[in-house]
């Protein structure tokens, strides 16, 4: 930073070396990462069987079977996973705005005390440097009797207690400076230049606007929404767990040629089609799990 940086850079330095929005940016990434995992269909299943005893068939023995089988989650499942999954990726996203608002304020809030504080220190040395000259044309007054002593003793202790009041404004710069220094997660001694004049236009709006922009925009706010919504899905995902799987399987036989190799369909290798259905008997577990969705979504909303 130098003397000429804008706010904007200070800002930009500030978001660029915060660790606090390093974090909430590695969530949002890492939450975005879900999405593909939720709507995956679970691995397939390979299986592969040797017949210690060899079975006989009509048309051969029997040595070893080869299976592959996949399972299929209830219609919807895999969606309500993936909608439950981008709202909170979306609730991520805001906090990750809000992290960014945060430092934003902080350092803006800092730069404008500090502006502030070296504006006042600019103008008392102003003042300082007239009432100085002022004090030497009445002491030069006071020598050819043309002023009063009286009135030279009160411009003395006004310069004295102006020159007090800028030792005050100096010491507390430190303090501001160390200040705007930690919102850009930097030393505190590093020196920070003069910064007497920041642009910026303040509206004037009526209580209840301002409260409709804060609804409509704070990142929070949003976030808050958007973990609701999460919560919704994932009651959804909940209640289609407590509802059958389908497997469907292909198995291939590997079957020898038969002792009469002049039967029909000697030596054929069979293939078997297969399905199959998870049983959810536990329904207590599902029931629970509906309601624990249920709780948190309500615990979000009264947030």
């Amino acid at each position: 930073m130098t003397a000429v940086s804008t706010p904007d850079d200070y800002v930009r330095y500030a978001l660029f070396h915060s660790p606090r929005v390093e974090s909430a940016y590695q969530r949002w990434r890492a939450s975005a990462e879900r999405l593909p995992q939720e709507r995956a269909l679970p691995d397939p299943r390979v299986t592969f069987g040797f017949f210690l005893d060899e079975v006989e068939t009509r048309t051969g023995a029997q040595q070893a079977r080869v299976g592959v089988q996949q399972s299929f989650p209830w219609p919807g499942q895999l969606q309500d996973r993936e909608d439950a999954a981008s709202k909170a990726a979306a609730a991520s996203w805001r906090r990750f705005e809000a992290a960014r608002l945060t430092v934003t304020e902080g350092v803006v809030s800092t730069l404008h005390d500090l502006a502030y504080l070296d504006g006042t220190i600019g103008i008392t040395e102003d003042n300082l440097s007239l009432l100085t000259s002022f004090e030497e044309v009445l002491r030069a007054r006071y020598r050819v009797g043309a002023s009063s002593h009286p009135e030279l003793i009160r411009v003395q202790v006004e310069l004295g207690q102006l020159e007090d009041r800028l030792a005050q404004l100096r010491a507390m710069r430190p303090a501001y400076a160390a200040e705007l220094n930690a919102a850009l997660n930097r030393d505190s001694s590093i020196e920070i230049p003069l910064f007497v004049q920041l642009p910026g236009r303040v509206a004037i709006l009526e209580a209840a606007e301002l409260a409709e922009i804060a609804r409509r925009s704070n990142p929070v706010l949003l976030a808050l929404d958007e973990q609701v919504e999460e919560q919704r899905f994932l009651a959804e995902v909940v209640r289609k767990e407590g509802l059958p799987d389908l497997t469907v399987g292909l198995d291939y036989i590997a079957t020898n040629e038969a002792i009469n190799s002049s039967i029909p369909e000697s030596g054929d290798d069979p293939i078997l089609l297969s399905f199959g259905i998870n049983v959810p008997l536990w329904r207590d577990k599902y029931e629970a799990g509906v309601r624990e969705s249920i709780a948190r979504r309500l615990s979000v909303a009264s947030e």
